[in-house]
């Protein structure tokens, strides 16, 4: 980082080896685990600074696509993954939120100049589906779960980002697949169920006035990220509740207008509902399970389990489904101390046979 800030005639050194260099040791650094950590704030702190010397030179042409520096084809290295989730940043300060929020917007402003601004969309498809642009593709959808979801008003309002359709534009993004995406497909689904919930409304909206221009991409992508895992879902149930909210209000003024509905709009309401459906069923079950062992833990140790302990409990026996053992490990760094994650272990172990007599209750009634 020195060497970044002893430059300080920007235009003479936009193609100089040193600065490039320079810039491609910090894109390559990786973020810390921690969120809040002190570690974790400082990497913030540099990928920032990081970004406003390098964007000036954006602006101004110097740097230009292929040519800008840890942004071209096959050089990105940029690591916004962290923080994840707008639950992580509602508890931060506003010092804090304003540093990740100027990284966020500073980042998305260069990846915009590296296409020419986006405005053909030949173009941004083109530069979207290729492949050598994969890593600066994933870090938009880092930066666009991290304020969409799960939605909080206050949170999503702090920052502007590309306009919806822009990323809906990569045929990855719209058809998304663990074989290319890997660990970040859950991500991917998720944000991709945000943006659904404004194209979807623009589009029937529209309709319900008589522009009628159904968009064969918009359906296929809508019922194909809508079979991804309830547990998974949850997350975005704001924005699934809205979708079915718009489709109960637009589609009978289409159908008045009109005098039919196109059968794909029909289809795609019903997997919206059956989607819903299916989070808040989910929803109850949890309810039920968190009172019932609550009352058992009550009736056995007074009620003192430690809050974590009760719900790891919960999202194991609701949310994972996989084996026990390996997830027990995942979830040691959940505990605080040795004491708790002995006893989440005895927990759990005792909840899972209260569940299963829960179920068999279930099945009775």
């Amino acid at each position: 980082m020195l060497s970044i800030y002893r430059i300080s005639d920007l235009s003479s050194r936009a193609y100089d080896g040193t600065f490039d260099a320079t810039l491609g040791a910090v894109s390559r650094l990786k973020p810390p685990l921690e969120n809040k950590s002190p570690a974790s704030l400082a990497f913030i702190q540099m990928q920032c600074a990081t970004l406003l010397l390098l964007y000036p030179s954006v602006q101004t042409g110097l740097s230009r696509s292929p040519g800008i520096p840890t942004f071209s084809p096959d050089r990105c290295d940029w690591d916004l993954s962290q923080p994840r989730g707008s639950g992580t940043l509602s508890n931060m300060s506003d010092a804090e939120l304003g540093l990740i929020q100027q990284r966020d917007i500073l980042f998305m402003k260069i990846i915009r100049e590296t296409a020419g601004g986006f405005d053909d969309t030949p173009t941004r498809r083109a530069w979207l589906d290729d492949l050598r642009n994969d890593q600066l593709v994933r870090q938009w959808v880092y930066v666009s779960h991290r304020w969409r979801v799960p939605h909080q008003e206050e949170i999503s309002g702090m920052i502007s980002l590309p306009p919806k359709t822009l990323l809906f534009d990569c045929e990855r993004f719209r058809l998304p697949d663990v074989s290319h995406w890997g660990e970040d497909l859950i991500h991917v689904q998720q944000v991709l169920v945000t943006l659904l919930r404004w194209l979807w409304f623009d589009q029937i909206h529209d309709a319900s006035f008589g522009k009628v221009d159904l968009s064969s991409e918009l359906v296929d992508s809508t019922l194909f990220v809508l079979k991804m895992e309830t547990k998974h879902a949850v997350a975005v149930e704001w924005y699934i509740q809205r979708s079915v909210k718009d489709f109960r209000q637009y589609l009978p003024r289409i159908q008045e207008r009109s005098g039919s509905l196109d059968p794909s709009l029909v289809q795609v309401q019903a997997a919206y509902e059956a989607k819903l459906a299916e989070i808040q069923n989910t929803t109850m079950l949890s309810e039920k399970y968190f009172l019932s062992f609550h009352k058992f833990n009550g009736d056995r140790v007074g009620g003192q389990m430690p809050w974590r302990i009760l719900y790891g409990c919960l999202i194991l026996t609701v949310a994972c489904r996989v084996e026990n053992l390996r997830i027990e490990a995942e979830l040691g760094n959940f505990f605080v101390g040795e004491e708790e994650s002995l006893s989440f272990c005895t927990h759990y172990r005792t909840h899972t046979v209260l569940c299963e007599r829960f179920r068999c209750d279930q099945d009775i009634e």
